[in-house]
């Protein structure tokens, strides 16, 4: 039963991605993407310390930032002698981090015109990459921490708060004007479906 919640998880998450995708190249997301950005833009660009805040969070998605915190992670579980582990999340993290990446030429979207961009950008803008990047590394680590940690509260505790950071760095993109509002929501969700798929394999091969 729960393996069938789970694959009907990452299936319909999956369909999230490619639904907005196709919706995305019919121009039928337009009118929101615009309305939302123009919304924020107009009504929290206005203070400077938020968008202070929003430049710092949306520097926690940095492809750099996420790096740092892989290796630094990996290095502490090879000290422990769990390498299968630090070898799981390399691989985990590295494949889930790439799909952002592999998809945006295949759709190819431009990036918001209709407000000035707060931070540098040179690549297309479907899924984010920030929203997706962030949820693989930060959910990841927060499932692997919960797997040392006997308290159900507790678990919650770290999963809420990975599922936090990553919602707050995908919406710094929007903020900041440098993406669409359907390429975060595509982000969190082919993030998300990665890591319940790699939770999925990972309880599927120590049952064997």
């Amino acid at each position: 039963m729960a393996i069938a919640a789970t694959l009907a998880t990452i299936a319909l998450l999956a369909f999230v991605v490619l639904k907005l995708g196709s919706e995305i190249a019919e121009g039928e997301t337009n009118a929101f993407d615009r309305a939302a950005l123009i919304w924020v833009r107009s009504h929290l660009g206005g203070s400077s310390g938020l968008r202070s805040f929003m430049l710092d969070l949306t520097a926690l998605g940095d492809t750099t930032v996420l790096a740092i915190i892989i290796v630094l992670v990996t290095g502490y579980l090879a000290i422990m002698r769990r390498l299968r582990l630090a070898g799981l999340l390399v691989v985990q993290t590295a494949v889930g981090t790439s799909l952002a990446s592999l998809l945006k030429p295949w759709f190819g979207r431009l990036r918001p015109d209709v407000v000035p961009h707060w931070v540098d950008v040179a690549s297309a803008s479907f899924p984010s990459g920030h929203a997706a990047n962030s949820a693989v590394v930060y959910l990841s680590l927060a499932a692997l921490a919960a797997r040392a940690t006997p308290s159900p509260p507790a678990r919650a505790y770290l999963m809420s708060t990975a599922a936090m950071l990553a919602c707050g760095i995908g919406l710094s993109r929007v903020y900041l004007g440098v993406h669409w509002p359907t390429d975060i929501l595509a982000g969190w969700a082919l993030g998300g479906g990665w890591v319940i798929l790699c939770a999925m394999l990972t309880r599927s091969l120590r049952a064997i």
